[in-house]
């Protein structure tokens, strides 16, 4: 969904999902048509008031 709105700005040329080493974090790189490009970083955290010690859940799948 976030490419298919990407696709119909008039100053975004390229938008690609990216990751590192296989591993969060991930994001999108976007190309505007000025040439410029900003990579932009999807990030989580934990909410207010949860317990740092309890046990995480599974790691989610990172774009790709």
């Amino acid at each position: 969904m976030l490419f298919d709105i990407l696709d119909q700005a008039s100053d975004i040329t390229d938008a690609q999902p990216w990751q590192e080493n296989d591993e969060c974090p991930s994001g999108v790189e976007i190309t505007f048509s000025t040439g410029a490009r900003i990579w932009m970083a999807i990030t989580g955290g934990s909410a207010t008031g949860t317990d740092p010690t309890a046990p995480r859940p599974p790691p989610h799948r990172c774009l790709g």
